[in-house]
């Protein structure tokens, strides 16, 4: 696994998150504190937030199996901050229970985000949500936002299952109606 991440990084050396996957494994497998923050500090930067709390999480196992406690607090609470934002409860939850085995409590509100209705929608499935009604394919959607097309599938379900909607049709309404309105532009001559 650790030399494939490292090919895939010399085949892209200009795609961050392939850096912080490669860096993020070999911290795994050789078990190296410093290989966890360079992963960390480089998934910080992508626009894959997940994978940076993934990689928070084992740092702050790392971290805490090295006897440094209030940096394992600060990887974990970071790893609860990014999966809160993106709506991931499960790995949410697991960082919660983390910081609890440690003392260390934390409320967190937007995990009680609604089930349905536009307030429902996760960073994520806002985003993709907008990339459709503004006509982009799933292929393009996923090749702006670096996903697959199969994430951004499972994103356009979850959407047209919350907002009760059946096609992307129904999606551009919805998402003209949640868009702040655009400036009038008054005449040049007043």
């Amino acid at each position: 696994m650790t030399e494939l991440a490292a090919r895939r990084y010399e085949l892209n050396p200009g795609v961050p998150s392939i850096a912080g996957a490669a860096a993020h494994t070999r911290g795994l497998l050789s078990q190296s504190r410093p290989d966890l923050e360079q992963a960390a500090a480089i998934l910080a930067t992508c626009p894959r937030p997940l994978a940076a709390a993934a990689a928070l999480e084992d740092l702050g196992c790392a971290r805490l199996a090295d006897g440094d406690r209030s940096g394992a607090v600060d990887a974990f609470d970071r790893a609860l901050r990014i999966c809160v934002g993106a709506g991931a409860a499960h790995d949410a939850a697991r960082a919660r229970k983390r910081l609890r085995e440690l003392g260390i409590r934390r409320r967190v509100h937007s995990l009680d985000r609604p089930k349905l209705g536009w307030e429902s929608l996760t960073d994520a499935e806002l985003q993709v949500a907008r990339l459709a009604a503004a006509g982009y394919t799933n292929r393009g959607i996923a090749d702006r936002l670096f996903v697959s097309p199969h994430t951004v599938n499972t994103h356009l379900r979850h959407v047209f299952d919350k907002l009760d909607i059946k096609s992307r049709v129904d999606l551009t309404r919805a998402v003209e109606r949640h868009s702040p309105p655009a400036a009038a532009s008054l005449p040049a001559s007043l």
